[in-house]
């Protein structure tokens, strides 16, 4: 497997990302509804069209009672490949494929966490999060299987290269965790190009407790989970996948 502080390229000549997602769940005493129209008035989301979640439709104490519904969003405003779904404790950003690099899509995160804070009455982040979604495909990435990635699969004797869902947990820093999920379309729910060999769903987030009020930490943060994201993605790679995908 490549070692953690090897070097990791800039660029690739073919991203594996289809969807980038930040989420921030938070605390405060204002009401989604008032946060959907607020944001909506924001120069950032004119002419995204705004509509219900399923979630809408549940009565608000379940909500509340239920920890997998918790920090549903309820809201949603949507444009292109862009979305930002809102909820009573949570926020997030969606920007499915193509990815336009870590420079606008850095930004345009900074400009959701800062919408937050203005907009929200005094919000205590409780938990932050930066995922990014991978498929890797044999032609564009040269991934043909599990078997082309540094991670091995064996029960017993036997390697195991196909039906596998991988799922590993790690800690990165005091403030900052990361699931790493590898599994071949088979254990994959939603649509994927019928191209796609092996996804790479690498999750990192703050672990419990955490708390903010400062939207600068809560940048910083989402910036270094960033740097994060980026190695553990590389780590699964050999060194000479990653030589024959860097951009020159």
């Amino acid at each position: 497997m490549s070692r953690r502080g090897s070097y990791i390229p800039k660029k690739l000549k073919y991203d594996a990302i289809i969807e980038s997602i930040v989420e921030l769940r938070f605390e405060t005493t204002t009401r989604p509804e008032f946060l959907l129209v607020r944001l909506a008035e924001m120069d950032a989301w004119k002419g995204f069209t705004e509509s219900r979640l399923p979630a809408y439709s549940l009565p608000e104490p379940l909500r509340d009672v239920d920890p997998n519904l918790r920090y549903q969003p309820i809201f949603e405003l949507q444009k292109d490949q862009r979305s930002l779904r809102i909820g009573p404790r949570v926020i997030s950003y969606h920007l499915r494929k193509p990815y336009n690099g870590w420079a606008a899509f850095g930004s345009e995160v900074a400009t959701v966490v800062n919408a937050l804070f203005s907009k929200v009455e005094a919000p205590v982040i409780k938990r932050l999060g930066f995922r990014y979604l991978n498929a890797l495909t044999q032609e564009f990435h040269g991934i043909r299987g599990v078997s082309d990635l540094d991670i091995a699969v064996q029960i017993g004797q036997q390697t195991v290269s196909d039906g596998i869902n991988i799922n590993v947990k790690m800690k990165i820093s005091d403030d900052t965790n990361c699931l790493v999920k590898v599994a071949t379309p088979t254990f994959v729910t939603g649509s994927l190009s019928a191209e796609t060999t092996v996804m790479a769903d690498i999750d990192v987030f703050t672990p419990e407790p955490f708390e903010t009020t400062d939207s600068s930490i809560a940048i910083k943060w989402i910036d270094n989970a960033h740097e994060a994201e980026k190695r553990e993605f590389f780590v699964l790679l050999k060194h000479e996948t990653i030589a024959a995908l860097e951009e020159k």
